[in-house]
């Protein structure tokens, strides 16, 4: 699990930048943006106030372009997993995998989107990630309709976006379940605990678990 405040983003910056990101990233995940000051960001990030102020105009210009970079490179990863000649259930799997790899390499990654999510937006500059999210839904969308055109998958329903939503909500909830466990345990155990539930098997799962369901009941 990735410890240090770095960030992978879709286009290369000057390390200091990424630095920078990374730091602020781990802070407003653990604090808030609000209670997060650019004198902490600096000394996370290890570099000096006019070097942020440099690559950044002000802490709200940083958590914005760090909100677009991570939003972009989701958007540019989905975009690859669509356009790809796999097949169907090959490109769900490769869906959750992308997914998990953010819980493996960067938790706090995803605490900083989920904070952005659901927290007070009172309490942050005015971003539109509810945009963001419907985006990476049209996309999931396409893979259900190729599927259907080429008859790989037979739906319920002809609401691919429904689809699609509920496929990343599924994956979300998984989420947000490591992320909680991750919390409360010790550091020993937290990577056999990753290593199982982002493993292959775990992919697998629900993905059969979206497709198939839980049973029939009677």
């Amino acid at each position: 699990m990735t410890t240090e405040s770095t960030i992978s983003t879709p286009e290369k910056l000057p390390q200091n930048a990424e630095r920078i990101m990374g730091a602020a990233i781990r802070l407003f995940a653990q604090k808030g943006y609000a209670a997060t000051s650019v004198r902490e960001i600096v000394q996370e990030a290890q570099v000096t106030n006019p070097m942020l102020y440099y690559y950044f105009d002000n802490k709200e210009t940083l958590f914005e372009r760090t909100l677009n970079h991570l939003m972009r490179y989701r958007h540019e990863n989905v975009a690859a997993i669509v356009q790809s000649s796999v097949a169907f259930r090959s490109k769900l799997r490769a869906l959750v995998e992308l997914h998990f790899e953010s819980l493996r390499e960067n938790p706090y990654i995803l605490q900083f989107i989920y904070a952005v999510l659901f927290g007070p937006r009172e309490s942050r500059p005015d971003y539109d990630i509810r945009c963001e999210h419907d985006d990476t839904v049209d996309q999931v969308a396409e893979i259900f309709r190729q599927a259907q055109a080429a008859s790989e998958f037979e739906p319920n329903t002809d609401d691919y976006k429904g689809l699609a939503d509920r496929f990343i909500g599924l994956i979300g909830i998984e989420l947000m379940r490591g992320l909680k466990t991750l919390e409360v345990l010790p550091e020993s155990e937290a990577e056999r605990y990753l290593d199982e539930m982002t493993g292959p098997d775990a992919v697998e799962n629900l993905v059969d678990f979206f497709l198939n369901g839980a049973g029939r009941a009677r």
